[in-house]
């Protein structure tokens, strides 16, 4: 029998693992659970609300933070420049601003003179990747991740 629109193959079953969109609903999860992640969806989502100036805020406090560990002047971070005295504290800073200060991408890109949130997304691997292997960055970046909550009062995300 012909394939007609509207019908469900057994292959498109198989692909997707029978997923809502094919008229087979997923197995439901617990309502517990599904309140637990429907609050920290929530709290994410207030990290990236508030007004521009807010995140304004939050970006600078990060930059003002990483500047005054590294010991740099106020452009340094926005400068196009590979070396390693600003490499590393604009990847630090880029992580910080992902990961506490809950910003999306595409503006911390723009923020610290990157075409695109690619840029953040490579700052953020390098970062990880550095913090596996190196105990004092990853202590560096703790006690930096520190004084960033500390100054913008930013709550765990469980």
């Amino acid at each position: 029998m012909p394939h007609r629109q509207g019908m469900v193959r057994r292959v498109d079953l198989e692909r997707t693992g029978g997923s809502e969109f094919y008229g087979v609903p997923r197995q439901k999860l617990p309502i517990e659970e599904r309140v637990r992640r429907l609050e920290v969806r929530m709290k994410v989502v207030e990290g990236f609300a508030g007004s521009q100036q807010e995140r304004y805020d939050r970006l600078m406090t990060v930059k003002a933070v990483v500047r005054e560990w590294y010991a740099m002047g106020p452009r340094m971070l926005s400068l196009q420049r590979k070396s390693e005295d600003v490499l590393w504290p604009r990847n630090v800073a880029m992580w910080l601003c992902e990961n506490v200060a809950v910003l999306p991408r595409r503006i911390i890109a723009a923020h610290f003179g990157r075409k695109d949130y690619g840029a953040v997304v490579h700052a953020v691997k390098q970062v990880n990747n550095r913090m596996d292997v190196d105990e004092k960055f990853r202590a560096d970046v703790a006690a930096l991740e520190g004084k960033v909550r500390e100054r913008i009062k930013v709550e765990e995300v469980p």
